[in-house]
């Protein structure tokens, strides 16, 4: 069962080498474009994280490819020894470090000019603290789990609009893109209007987690937040797992 497990992580990781090494040739290029095009180090610093806040959706975008090319050999696919979940496991896994990857490399220049700044005193820290003590590398870690947690939401959304196409195929035809683009957008809408509702404040607002942002702001998360976000990704990894069990080919 290892041997299987280790099998299909191996494969989904040659499957989508192409797109790693295209998106890490695509994040040089912007790179040496700016590096050598645009003259001031503040603006240069400013544009070179374009790349890296685009990584946002660089999860979703490769599990979505990476799906899409089994869709090409769709019954091969679901009639695999290994379970839905951990054929979807298998994408999930390699899109995150393929991300993480990508991410790295894009991520340098930036600290790179960061570190430059400081150094020569265009950008100044609050009270003289250092760019790079505890309370910067707090932040930076929190940033960097958030910024993946949204992208990993992101993915489980794709992951359930694929699973909802592909289950209603056989069922609506040509109009399974309409319906499908629908019925997400109908759950986006639900979904906003449901945060601003009293029920769910008292559901999600408790167990405050004190926390001061760098600078003077402040922000108010709670543990509520995170346990809601974290169940409802369960529950639409579940879904979609069951979703893709049904599919009939």
């Amino acid at each position: 069962m290892l041997t299987a497990w280790k099998g299909l992580l191996h494969k989904d990781f040659r499957m989508g080498r192409t797109w790693l090494l295209t998106g890490i040739f695509i994040v040089v290029a912007v790179n040496l474009f700016i590096a050598f095009r645009v003259p001031s180090m503040e603006k240069r610093f400013g544009w070179s994280l374009l790349p890296v806040t685009l990584h946002l959706f660089y999860w979703p975008v490769y599990l979505y490819s990476s799906l899409q090319v089994e869709a090409k050999q769709l019954h091969q696919w679901l009639h695999n020894t290994q379970s839905a979940l951990r054929l979807v496991t298998s994408k999930l896994l390699n899109g995150l470090l393929a991300m993480l990857i990508s991410l790295l490399i894009s991520a340098a220049y930036p600290s790179y000019l960061f570190y430059i700044l400081i150094r020569e005193g265009h950008i100044l820290v609050r009270d003289g603290t250092s760019a790079f003590s505890a309370e910067w590398v707090r932040f930076g870690f929190t940033a960097l789990g958030s910024f993946l947690w949204i992208s990993l939401s992101l993915s489980l959304l794709v992951l359930l609009l694929w699973s909802a196409y592909r289950r209603l195929n056989p069922y609506t035809g040509k109009w399974t893109w309409l319906v499908t683009a629908v019925g997400g957008i109908s759950l986006l809408l639900l979904f906003g209007k449901w945060v601003h509702t009293d029920l769910y404040l008292w559901l999600t607002q408790w167990g405050f987690i004190p926390y001061t942002l760098p600078g003077e702001a402040n922000v108010t998360p709670y543990i509520g937040e995170y346990l809601f976000d974290f169940l409802l990704n369960t529950g639409l990894f579940f879904l979609s797992c069951r979703l893709i069990e049904k599919v009939e080919v």
